[in-house]
């Protein structure tokens, strides 16, 4: 529907990682889906992966509307909405549950953006 390009990039294998596959999915799609969602119209999302010794890194990349400097502390609070996202659907809900089922891997999540930009999610976790 908008055009989105999606170029995914990865080195290891995560075949043997112990997580709930079923909640990874779901942070991921949220994630990924708002990449999609906030990109501009004929955008490229790229999802990335790297193995670093124990730890795994999941990057997710648009060029797309990009955060607001003062909007980017609260991103991951239940119902938060950033004011440039008002033209969307959303529930502002998302993000508050992909940091969740992130933290319950005993992982983390992280944004830079620039507004106008884009914005680029890192997700790391511990491989058991």
């Amino acid at each position: 529907e908008r055009n989105v390009q999606i170029k995914m990039k990865g080195d290891g294998d995560l075949t043997n990682i112990s997580l709930d596959r079923l909640k990874m999915i779901q942070a991921l799609r949220s994630i990924i889906g708002n990449a999609i969602k906030y990109s501009n119209e004929s955008g490229i999302v790229k999802v990335e992966l790297e193995i670093l010794g124990s730890y795994a890194k999941i990057a997710v990349s648009d060029n797309g509307i990009g955060i607001p400097k003062e909007a980017q502390s609260k991103l991951f609070t239940r119902f938060f909405r950033a004011k440039n996202t008002e033209s969307e659907n959303g529930s502002g809900l998302g993000l508050y549950v992909a940091r969740n089922l992130i933290a319950r891997h005993g992982g983390e999540i992280e944004v830079e953006s620039i507004e106008g930009k884009g914005s680029k999610f890192t997700i790391i976790f511990p491989i058991k």
